[in-house]
C-alpha cells in the first residue's frame, strides 16, 4: 500500500527545489556578468626589467654611464635587461626596443655581451616606424623555469641628441 505524501511536505520539497534552481541560476549569471565586466588577467610567468649595470673590464670594455632619458650623440651607454623566471614556460622570446619619432636603424649602434665567446657582438634592430625592436637571445625563444635568471648586457650609442624611450618585454608565442 502506497501512502500519500501530505501536501505540506510536497510544498517544502517544491520550495527547496525552486530555491536550489534560483540560487544556482543567480550564481551562474553573476559569474557571466563578472567575466564580461572584469578582463581576464594574464598570469606573469617572467619578470623583465631594464637595470643599471657595470661593464668595466667586461670583454675589454671600459665603464659607460647608464642610459638617461635624454641621450647625447656619440656617447656609449650601458644597459642591462634582467629576465627572471616565475614559472615554467617554453619558447619565451625576449625583446628590447628603442622608440623616438623618426628613429631609424642608422641612428642606433648596439652591442650585446656574448658570454660564450666573452666578446661584444652587434645587436641588430628591426625598424617598425618610430620604434626599433631587437631580439635578445635565440629568435626561437628560451625555455624559462621558476628561478631562471639571465642578465643581457648591452652597450648602446646614438646618432642623435635628445629623448628616447627604451622598453623590454617577453612573448611566449
Amino acid at each position: 500500500m502506497i501512502k500519500k505524501v501530505p501536501s505540506s511536505v510536497r510544498s517544502i520539497i517544491l520550495a527547496v527545489a525552486l530555491s536550489a534552481v534560483l540560487i544556482s541560476t543567480a550564481y551562474l549569471a553573476a559569474g557571466a556578468v563578472h567575466d564580461r565586466i572584469i578582463p581576464e588577467v594574464e598570469e606573469e610567468f617572467v619578470a623583465v626589467t631594464i637595470e643599471e649595470i657595470d661593464t668595466d673590464g667586461l670583454g675589454g670594455t671600459s665603464e659607460h654611464p647608464h642610459i638617461p632619458t635624454e641621450v647625447v650623440e656619440g656617447i656609449a651607454y650601458d644597459l642591462g635587461v634582467r629576465v627572471l623566471g616565475l614559472e615554467d614556460k617554453d619558447g619565451v622570446v625576449v625583446y628590447f626596443s628603442i622608440a623616438r619619432d623618426g628613429i631609424s636603424v642608422d641612428d642606433v649602434e648596439c652591442y650585446y655581451f656574448d658570454t660564450v665567446s666573452s666578446s661584444w657582438r652587434p645587436l641588430y634592430f628591426v625598424d617598425q616606424g618610430d620604434t626599433l625592436r631587437a631580439t635578445l637571445g635565440p629568435t626561437a625563444g628560451t625555455d624559462i623555469y621558476d628561478g631562471y635568471e639571465r642578465m643581457y648586457r648591452l652597450i648602446v650609442s646614438f646618432g642623435f641628441d635628445g629623448e628616447c624611450q627604451e622598453d623590454c618585454w617577453v612573448d611566449a608565442g
